[in-house]
């Protein structure tokens, strides 16, 4: 049985990885141990839930089996929680571009190809994917990491901007806009998974001149590139 489950796991893992990272920008680390309780307390609530609406009419049996549903739910979410917090169960802030997505794809199917059929087309194939990936990776941290920017972002309500300089950031807002997390996941967080920011400064050493000045655009001259995001941020380029 958990012969089984390991099995599934890593099949459902390997299948989906790509397109986990491209959406939610993280990677499970401790999938397989997770997996091993998620996939059978998962296929209990699911039977329970069939169950709960074929005897809802009866009501004394209805209870009785929402309030084990409802235990199964709550001890499956613990479980997943301490799991979660576990060190290094999580490798995030993971920026991945739909195309570099379908080139891993593509990468497994060579790969599962080369195994099923032993061919050697597979390999040439899953390798010539394999460099173009490095490649486009190269491309975006020249292109959009190893770069100097500023960025004034457009959130409704709020003023924000930001300086970046190589993978370090120096966030300017007002006050409310940093207590807002879905904002700031929805308008902030995919431009600096964009630009490989690891390290967010509140405190801008060159505060003092923006508040003498008033002005950003000398500011935003001294800057290398500068990309436009014409739906969450706008910028000027230098």
């Amino acid at each position: 049985m958990d012969l089984q489950i390991t099995c599934v796991s890593i099949a459902a893992q390997i299948a989906t990885f790509a397109l986990g990272m491209l959406y939610f920008h993280q990677f499970p680390v401790y999938f397989l141990i997770s997996n091993l309780f998620v996939i059978p307390l998962a296929t209990l609530v699911l039977v329970g839930g069939v169950l709960l609406l074929l005897v809802s009419s009866i009501s004394s049996l209805a209870t009785l089996l929402g309030i084990g549903l409802q235990g199964l739910i709550q001890l499956l979410n613990w479980l997943v929680f301490k799991t979660e917090a576990l060190p290094f169960s999580l490798i995030s802030e993971i920026y991945l571009t739909t195309f570099q997505c379908w080139l891993i794809i593509g990468l497994l199917l060579f790969l599962v190809a080369m195994i099923q059929y032993r061919s050697i087309n597979g390999l040439y194939g899953g390798m010539a994917l394999m460099i173009i990936l490095i490649f486009t990776q190269f491309n975006h941290f020249t292109k959009d990491v190893n770069q100097k920017q500023f960025v004034i972002y457009s959130v409704s309500g709020h003023s924000a901007m930001e300086w970046m300089d190589k993978g370090v950031s120096y966030f300017k807002s007002d006050s409310l806009l940093p207590q807002d997390k879905e904002r700031i996941r929805f308008h902030i967080r995919p431009n600096r998974l964009k630009r490989g920011v690891r390290l967010v400064n509140t405190s801008i050493p060159f505060e003092k001149e923006i508040a003498q000045n008033m002005e950003v655009l000398p500011l935003a001259k001294q800057q290398d590139s500068i990309c436009l995001e014409q739906e969450r941020a706008v910028t000027t380029e230098c």
